[in-house]
């Protein structure tokens, strides 16, 4: 039987739609049998088995269309211009695909209660379908799942709970999970403190570019709390951290080149770079580094200090993964499922 592909890739098998679109063109047939030469004709006086036999070819033939249009298990999404689709019709078709099954579906109709997108906001909701995900073992689902019971949204706070999610998660690659758990562990929130298993998972969402985790590393390296000091370490992951869009991290190397330290010389055209960076991103902090190395500039640092600053606004604003959350938009889910385009798993 032909099937769905998630965006993830993976099949899913639409027994309902399949059935349902069979039913109405076998009732079609059953109306019109004498017309297909194909079938044998049900004629007065026919006996019983003659006609069971018509009705099952008549069921066969309803099958048999469906396969040669295409449509046996393709989604309304796959066979529609989502454009053309009203409101109503796009949720109705995301909540069909999460009731028949869909994992991918039955976070994003989580993300969209939580959102109060297309639906009204409901955490009770939200939580249902983020469950229904994570028990089918889809990331962002256990991410999402562990999140409300850090929230204590839709389901009472539970620290423990939250981790157990956030790790199942974290096992699978998912880098908000991963950050998280390093949170729990340095933190000891539902696990015991453990440091090193912070800079266990800290480093693993780090390496997916996670901005919050890369940012950490480096308070961690560069503060000695819990690994040896090493500034080299440090300020690799405070550069990718900023890069990637982190403000606190933008801010800390700004301040580190507006004062020469971790074995770095002072730079203040950097320094007003960074913080001034970090400052148009919200960082109340970095006004205070930005004004400050101003006082340190000429007038044709200034200017170039200004030049790289637009720069930098450009290049490294809103990077970083946990700044880019999965759209509660239910037609941009449908539309992404009619493209075939693996949606990332990112944090709510």
């Amino acid at each position: 039987m032909a099937s769905i592909m998630r965006t993830d890739g993976k099949q899913v098998q639409s027994t309902r739609h399949v059935e349902r679109l069979t039913e109405l063109l076998f009732s079609e047939v059953k109306r019109n049998m004498n017309t297909l030469p194909q079938l044998h004709p049900v004629r007065r006086g026919t006996d019983r088995a003659d006609t069971t036999l018509c009705l099952i070819r008549c069921r066969l033939f309803a099958l048999g269309l469906l396969c040669l249009s295409g449509l046996p298990g393709v989604s309304i999404a796959e066979t529609v211009d989502i454009d053309k689709l009203d409101d109503a019709a796009v949720v109705q078709e995301v909540r069909r695909l999460a009731e028949d099954g869909d994992a991918e579906a039955q976070l994003h109709l989580g993300l969209m209660y939580a959102a109060g997108s297309g639906v009204r906001q409901n955490d009770e909701e939200a939580v249902i379908w983020f469950e229904r995900a994570a028990k089918q073992g889809h990331p962002a689902g256990q991410f999402n799942f562990g999140y409300m019971y850090v929230l204590g949204k839709g389901v009472a706070q539970d620290s423990a709970a939250a981790t157990e999610w956030f790790r199942r998660a974290a096992d699978q690659g998912n880098a908000a999970a991963q950050h998280n758990l390093g949170v729990s562990y340095l933190q000891g929130t539902g696990v015991a403190e453990n440091v090193s298993a912070a800079v266990k998972w800290f480093t693993l969402a780090a390496e997916q570019e996670f901005a919050a985790s890369q940012h950490n590393l480096f308070r961690l390296y560069a503060d000695d709390e819990g690994v040896p000091q090493d500034d080299v370490v440090a300020l690799k992951w405070l550069n990718r951290a900023a890069e990637n869009g982190n403000a606190g991290a933008q801010y800390s190397l700004g301040d580190i080149y507006g004062s020469g330290g971790h074995g770095m010389r002072a730079n203040y055209v950097l320094a007003y770079a960074w913080c001034g960076t970090a400052a148009a991103a919200g960082s109340a902090d970095a006004v205070t580094c930005y004004l400050g190395a101003e006082q340190y500039l000429g007038d044709s640092e200034k200017e170039r200090a200004r030049a790289l600053t637009l720069e930098f606004r450009e290049k490294y604003s809103e990077k970083s993964a946990e700044d880019k959350r999965l759209v509660a938009d239910p037609r941009i889910f449908l539309q992404q499922r009619t493209k075939k385009v693996e949606a990332p798993h990112r944090p709510y």
